[in-house]
């Protein structure tokens, strides 16, 4: 099968740019929710007030995280497949026991997944610890992970 991968990464940009839109708009439920007068405590042990403080500041933090991400995202150049798995590779890999997985090793955007040509393939950072191992790494290399055993079946 052939990948485009400029495809494959705007894809993946999509997804995480839906993602800060859905968290924002949650952030401002969540901050509206903690000024809201239903909020305000009625006795000294009331805390919902605080907790939804606590919760739309978890979110603000996440989302300037991933906006963070989309920017280094967006600075990751994508090249072809050179010697070695780098940042920017599209890579099959086949694990003991389970199906060929592909994974796409995009700085620092871990954990995303889209669907191309009827083809799941995952997001994964260079510092996760999968990353770490696949990093220059060549096709038909073999390692191991938590006891599990890996194959690089193809890097694109």
């Amino acid at each position: 099968m052939t990948f485009n991968k400029s495809e494959i990464f705007e894809a993946f940009k999509k997804v995480l740019i839906d993602k800060i839109e859905v968290s924002t708009e949650e952030a401002l439920a969540q901050r509206d929710a903690a000024t809201n007068e239903e909020s305000k405590a009625e006795n000294k042990y009331d805390t919902r007030g605080l907790e939804a403080s606590y919760i739309a500041q978890a979110h603000a933090e996440r989302i300037q995280e991933m906006k963070e991400g989309l920017y280094k995202l967006i600075k990751t150049q994508i090249k072809n497949f050179e010697e070695t798995i780098q940042v920017g590779d599209l890579i099959e890999v086949f694990e003991t026991n389970t199906e060929q997985t592909h994974y796409f090793i995009l700085l620092p955007v871990g954990g995303l997944e889209v669907t191309i040509d009827k083809v799941k393939i995952r997001s994964l950072s260079p510092i996760s610890p999968l990353g770490r191992k696949l990093l220059n790494l060549h096709e038909g290399d073999d390692f191991e992970l938590n006891k599990k055993a890996y194959d690089v079946v193809k890097a694109f």
